[in-house]
Order: C-alpha cells, then sequence, then structure tokens
C-alpha cells in the first residue's frame, strides 16, 4: 500500500499513512461532507442533515453515511426518539473519529476552497506524464471513468485511489473537502 502524504494538504493535522479505516471514511463526498458537519456541530441526524443541505441529499441517501461512518467507528448514536411518525437517530463523533479527524478545522477557519481527491490526481497524472488511456490501461478501468474522477463527478473507491496512486508513482495529497 502507497504511503498517503498530506504535506500539502490545508488539514495537515492528518499527518500520517492513513489507515483503511479513515481512507474508507474519507471516500466518499456525503461521507466527507459529514465529517466536516460534526466537526463543526455535537451532533447530527440524517433528518437534519436533509433539512440543513436544502435537499441536495436525501435522508435515506445521509441516513446509510451516517450508519456506514458508525460501522467504521467514527460516530456513534448518542440518541433515539419518534419524530414525525418516524424514528429518528442522532449520531456524535466518537473519541476516535474526534482523534482521527483532530486536523479539520471549524468551517470558519476554514480555507474557502479545498483540493478534491480529483484534482489532486489530475496533477499526479499530469506530472507523470501519463495520458488518460495511458493510466486507465494500467489500472483496468475505463478512461471515461479517470476523466469522472479527475472532474469531481466519480467517488473512486478507496481501492481505485490506491492503484491509480500505485500506477503514478506512490504518494497523493489526500484532501477532505
Amino acid at each position: 500500500m502507497p504511503t498517503l502524504s498530506l504535506a500539502d494538504d490545508p488539514l495537515a493535522g492528518l499527518d500520517a499513512a492513513l489507515d483503511p479505516r479513515l481512507l474508507t471514511a474519507l471516500s466518499h463526498r456525503v461521507r466527507r461532507r459529514i465529517l466536516h458537519h460534526l466537526v463543526d456541530h455535537d451532533s447530527t441526524s440524517a433528518a437534519e442533515l436533509e433539512r440543513t443541505w436544502k435537499n441536495e441529499v436525501a435522508l435515506g441517501t445521509a441516513s446509510y453515511h451516517l450508519r456506514k461512518l458508525a460501522s467504521l467507528g467514527f460516530v456513534e448514536l448518542v440518541a433515539q426518539y419518534q419524530r414525525r411518525g418516524a424514528i429518528e437517530h442522532r449520531y456524535a463523533l466518537t473519541t476516535t473519529g474526534r482523534t482521527q479527524l483532530a486536523g479539520l478545522q471549524p468551517r470558519s477557519e476554514r480555507p474557502l476552497s479545498l483540493p478534491n481527491v480529483g484534482s489532486a490526481l489530475r496533477q499526479l497524472r499530469e506530472r507523470s506524464g501519463t495520458s488518460h488511456t495511458q493510466l486507465a490501461r494500467a489500472v483496468g478501468i475505463d478512461r471515461s471513468r479517470i476523466i469522472a474522477i479527475e472532474e469531481g463527478r466519480g467517488d473512486p473507491s478507496v481501492q481505485t485511489v490506491i492503484n491509480i496512486t500505485t500506477v503514478l508513482g506512490g504518494t497523493l495529497n489526500v484532501v477532505v473537502a
């Protein structure tokens, strides 16, 4: 597994070779948004996220990703109550989650724009002089998938990021955006 460098990352507090659980937690844009939200707020629920994000994320999607983060040990169920005929689950960061995400700054202190994994992959690919076609063949995925990932239209799996990174030389600035 390649070493992931966060040297140029504005969230440099996450400065270790990342463990697979953290990579999985950060590999999807909705999970990254949830973690940022929980750094700023004590706890949240899927319904609250849906309201906060003005229906950009469906209730079921937010609920799924909260459960996924719980299975990874980053959040825990802290309350459960009846609301509008449904049971609402409220989650908060675990001690492990807070420790792993110690480098995340509250929203008011964060830079306005953070590069994402796709743009970091594009920079790495361009620096290596590898074309989309060459990279796609080497990794074993479609060229259009590589382009979608670089443009932020695709959320690559952790394994795909590792495979791309390995082919391109082994390091990647992982950014939680």
